[in-house]
């Protein structure tokens, strides 16, 4: 039933919109809590653009507004369904037992100019809702195992509605009747009921669960149950140990094996199960486990059969636990044979081998008989050798075989047995080593001398000769004592020093122990040696050197001491290196000795090496003594001078003798002028009796000069020699006269129709002016002074320089008023250019080299006429020591 109330605010003739309104209508009129009221309402609202239409829906209870829902709805010309709907939530309403009377209203508002609204109410009843548990775990449970069972108690109508946070009650009972566990409890604030299921709650069957609820203000009453199944726990058998392979019975069939096995029962946490009936079964027996711990069982199963391959099944019982299956297998197999080396000896390289070897029964001990056994030695790669036997009664079988002297190294040695019906077949193997003696051999650097260090080198090699390194030798005395020891180097050599005492035997017995070396297959050996004892002598001198020379006497002095000899005498032999002096005389130990001995002047210079040498054999020198004689020779030198030229040095012949009459090839020599030390020259190795050349310093000046001349020679006196002489200078001067045609440029001195042109020499050094030249002409050759630029000398004089460039060259005249051509002038035409410049023109013109003063008036010389194609070449080489000018120019030409 629905109460309409219609309101118009105002009352207009004009109506400024169509609105017609039909029904408010809910789905029913009786609810739960939990449940949806679903509300719709028709009406007709057509407005114009500027109206507008509102609608509402409400729901009320004797709590007050619970619900409200509102919204505008459009302009239509047709019929509109506005809705709504709402679910009864707890929180919203306590309906009781009895339940509450509630009222859904519809509201709604429209305005175009004009404004209605209008308000249509619904009268329903809410009672108290339905409930439902919903179980969200299995509800079978393993047994043994601690799990929780969850279920949640909801709305019928909506799982959105839990029954959250109120009081439930638990009951577990057996199908007879009997309570397992009974609680009450709370649900969680989303409704889930927790029930934890202890692991030893329940044994495996099947069991009912009710959970119920009091019933409140919102919900009903429920009570509802479940079949909860406790099935049995899986477990399994867990193998411990057993032995899977067996032997089969001995040959008289008293001897039975047992197969042991231990295992364990667990569950599927690994925690063991006690009070478990374990049980086995082959095809031949069967039989149960003992428990011999918690959750551990133990068989002992004979098993008397063939050899083959048995299969043992096992199975476990348990009433909270299903059963468990496992399977073994296990191999019954030949009894096996035990192969024992008793002894391998004299394993040494060139000596007999024996073996014994023993075959038994490994599980008994006792030997077996009649077994057949192939022995296989190998010895490294290059020896080999194969054996057969046969044991005896008690298992035992010998073998013998030699050994080749050439073979040592490591050994393999391999024993087979046959297979029979009771014994399997075996192998073994046996490793080791074949040695060999050392070859040794000893050589004493020290002998043995009383108070002092004996030392004896010790060569270690194999029967090969090839040297043993890294060995370790021991020596001991007559008494066992450990006197040295040492190791052998790469070489295979050892060094042995040990301390002779004042009190040893004149006779020593020494005793050398190899020690052994598998690494290098070497054995252990022993050698015994016997040595004389020495007493010891020494040499002292005050000095070790003398110096003489050659002619003179030589006295040594010395002495021969002994700290065990005394009121003795021995035989010394004195020898030199050179062969120069041998000398043997008889000398008393602890006595001063005076040695005189001459020198000849056929001896040897230089260092005389003499060595002495105790020749009685019971006694040792002990310090290698030796002493130097240094003799010395003099010389007779001669020095013949033949000149010393500036640039070209100083040319002389030495001869030297010494004073044994013998020429000397070769000398050293030094000297220096006017005693001047930075003159001073070295040279060594000059020939003698050859005219040769030594060099003169450059900063010697032409003149006279005193000359210090040393000669010198190893293991002679020098020889001093001062002479005087004169360095002079050798100077080359080439002159080109050449008849040329009638130069326009130059002016002539006759006036007569023939040309005479006089040519004026340039003032250079290259061209000297004629004025130079005296008629004299120098016989020197012509490469005769070889000097640089640098030592050259200038002349000084007023006369320009020519150019050396053909575009700078001008006429000029010399400083005494001489017409000089320049070079452009002095070259002819083309057809004589190639006989125009002398080689000493073109090789040397120095741009700072200062022309000569002319000493004379230039000297004419007047062309005959001649054709331009005819020219007279005359050269004239003209040379002469500048010394014999006597100018002033020349005394130093070094500062001009």
């Amino acid at each position: 039933m629905a109460a309409v109330l219609l309101v118009a605010s105002i009352v207009t003739p004009v109506s400024a919109y169509n609105f017609e309104y039909y029904y408010f209508k809910t789905d029913k009129l009786v609810y739960e809590v939990g449940e949806t009221i679903d509300m719709v309402a028709k009406l007709l609202a057509e407005f114009s653009s500027e109206g507008w239409c509102y609608v509402s829906f409400e729901v009320i209870t004797d709590q007050g507004s619970i619900f409200y829902d509102s919204y505008m709805i459009p302009s239509s010309s047709s019929p509109q369904y506005p809705s709504s709907s709402y679910t009864i939530h707890p929180q919203d309403t306590q309906p009781g037992i009895n339940g509450t009377s509630s009222q859904a209203i519809f509201f709604v508002k429209i305005f175009d100019t004009l404004s209605d609204e209008l308000t249509d109410v619904v009268d329903i009843q809410i009672n108290r809702g339905s409930l439902e548990v919903i179980s969200l775990t299995p509800t079978s449970i393993e047994y043994g195992m601690n799990t929780t069972l969850q279920f949640k108690i909801q709305s019928t109508h909506t799982e959105l509605i839990p029954y959250a946070g109120r009081p439930v009650s638990i009951l577990l009972e057996g199908y007879s009747n009997e309570t397992i566990f009974a609680y009450n409890t709370t649900t969680t604030n989303d409704g889930t009921l927790n029930i934890n299921w202890n692991a030893t709650t329940a044994t495996p069957n099947s069991y009912n669960l009710t959970i119920s609820t009091p019933g409140d203000f919102d919900f009903k009453p429920i009570s509802q149950s479940f079949d909860i199944t406790v099935n049995p726990a899986g477990s399994s058998i867990n193998i411990i140990n057993y032995n899977d392979t067996l032997y089969c019975v001995n040959p008289d069939k008293t001897n039975i094996n047992n197969l042991t096995v231990l295992v364990e029962h667990i569950d599927k946490s690994g925690v063991p199960i006690t009070n478990s009936s374990i049980y086995w079964k082959t095809d031949f027996s069967q039989g149960t486990f003992t428990e011999s711990s918690l959750g551990t069982y133990l068989a002992y199963i004979p098993v008397n059969t063939s050899p083959r391959t048995v299969i043992v099944n096992l199975s476990s019982y348990n009433p909270l636990y299903m059963s468990a299956n496992l399977s073994l297998e296990v191999i019954v197999q030949k009894r096996p044979v035990c192969i024992q080396l008793s002894s391998i000896d004299n394993a040494i390289s060139g000596e007999p081998l024996r073996i014994s070897i023993n075959v038994y029964d490994n599980l008994t001990g006792t030997g077996i008989e009649a077994v057949q056994l192939t022995m296989n030695l190998q010895i490294n790669d290059n020896y080999s050798i194969s054996l057969f036997g046969m044991t005896n009664q008690t298992g035992w079988v010998f073998f013998s075989t030699n050994i080749p002297p050439d073979t040592w190294g490591s050994a393999s040695l391999k024993i087979t047995t046959n297979d029979t019906q009771y014994y399997d077949a075996s192998i073994h193997q046996e490793l080791f080593n074949v040695t060999f003696n050392p070859n040794i051999t000893i050589n004493v650097i020290q002998p043995p001398i009383i108070g002092n260090e004996t030392i004896l080198q010790v060569l270690l090699t194999d029967p090969a000769r090839c040297p043993l390194p890294w060995v370790n030798i021991s020596c001991f005395d007559i008494y066992d004592n450990l006197i040295a020891s040492s190791i052998t180097d790469i070489n295979g050599l050892s060094t042995l020093i040990w301390y002779v005492s004042n009190n040893s035997a004149y006779l020593l017995t020494i005793t050398l122990i190899i020690s052994e070396n598998t690494s290098l297959f070497l054995h252990s050996y022993s050698l015994t040696a016997n040595y004389s004892a020495l007493y010891p002598v020494r040499f002292t001198s005050s000095t070790s050197f003398y110096e003489y020379q050659r002619g003179d006497n030589a006295t040594i002095s010395l002495n021969l001491t002994s700290d065990y000899l005394n009121d003795s005498s021995l035989m010394v032999s004195i020898n030199d290196s050179l062969g120069d002096f041998s000398l043997d005389i008889i000398v008393n130990i602890n006595d001063p000795i005076d040695l005189l001995l001459p020198t000849y002047s056929f001896s040897q210079v230089g260092p005389h090496t003499l060595q002495f040498r105790v020749t009685n054999e019971s006694v040792c020198l002990t310090n290698d003594y030796q002493i130097v004689i240094y003799l010395f020779g003099s010389l007779n030198t001669n020095i013949s001078v033949f000149s010393a030229y500036y640039g070209n040095g100083l040319s002389l012949n030495i001869t030297c003798v010494d004073d044994a009459e013998m020429f000397l090839p070769l000398v050293n020599m030094s000297y220096l002028i006017d005693w001047d030390p930075s003159t001073e020259i070295l040279l060594k190795n000059i020939p003698c009796n050859t005219p040769i050349t030594l060099p003169l310093p450059s900063i010697i000046t032409l003149g006279y000069h005193t000359f210090s001349i040393n000669i010198s020679r190893s293991w002679y006196q020098s020889s001093s020699i001062v002479t005087q002489m004169t360095v002079r200078l050798y100077t080359k001067i080439v002159l080109n006269i050449t008849i040329v045609p009638y130069i326009p440029s130059i002016e002539s001195s006759s006036n007569s129709h023939d040309v005479n042109t006089e040519i004026i020499s340039s003032g250079s050094i290259i061209s000297p002016p004629p004025i130079l030249f005296n008629i004299t002409t120098s016989t020197s050759p012509a490469d005769a002074l070889c000097t640089s630029l640098e030592s050259c000398p200038k002349f000084s004089s007023g006369t320009n320089i020519l150019s050396t460039v053909f575009e700078n060259s001008s006429i000029t005249l010399s400083g005494n008023g001489h017409i000089a051509l320049n070079r452009s002038e002095r070259i002819l035409d083309d057809i004589f250019s190639s006989n125009n410049n002398s080689s000493t023109a073109r090789d040397v013109l120095p741009n700072d080299i200062i022309p000569h003063s002319a000493l004379s008036g230039p000297e004419i010389i007047t062309s005959v006429r001649e054709s331009k194609l005819f020219r007279i070449l005359l050269l004239i080489l003209l040379t002469r020591s500048l010394w014999t000018f006597g100018s002033d120019v020349f005394l130093n030409p070094c500062k001009s």
